[in-house]
């Protein structure tokens, strides 16, 4: 059975950052979102051995973000906030939602797959170009394991669980 082969763009993938218990779709103002594993490895050289043996141990999620600032987008007004007022710990951490768009969950039109995290935000540098909008950039950086689940498009909310 010959299947379409699909190319997956980025608005496949919903961004839904966590604001005041509201998910809120990084959409108008992101520019970039590139997500990194960043695994970690852990390598030996046994005695019997030409080559090391190397394993994953674990992962160093993040996000780099390239923003334009733009006001009234619930989104870069949270992450703007963050840089401005230099919010430190929990006042700068928000729980992210990558809804897989392409992958709807079967008998339900309005979920689809996903993986939460609580991510630390780290806003690095705003840039004013003269004659340009202004631009800032910065990391997300993952806090413990990803939780994965549904998310609903239409009440906007993750349910933690695959089937």
């Amino acid at each position: 059975m010959d299947s379409e082969q699909i190319e997956i763009m980025s608005y496949d993938v919903g961004r839904y950052l966590e604001i005041d218990g509201k998910y809120e779709l990084m959409n108008i103002g992101v520019t970039k979102a590139d997500e990194s594993s960043n695994p970690i490895e852990s390598s030996k050289h046994y005695v019997g051995n030409k080559a090391k043996s190397t394993k994953v141990t674990g992962f160093d999620n993040q996000i780099s973000l390239e923003n334009d600032l733009i006001k009234n987008e619930p989104v870069i007004d949270e992450l703007y906030d963050i840089w401005y007022y230099r919010k430190l710990g929990t006042a700068a951490q928000r729980n992210l939602v990558l809804a897989d768009l392409f992958r709807p969950v079967a008998n339900n039109k309005n979920e689809v797959y996903a993986r939460k995290l609580m991510y630390s935000i780290i806003i690095s540098d705003c840039n004013e170009t003269p004659g340009e909008g202004v631009k800032f950039t910065g990391n997300l950086k993952g806090n413990g394991d990803f939780i994965y689940g549904k998310f609903n498009l239409e009440t906007k909310t993750f349910t933690e669980g695959e089937e």
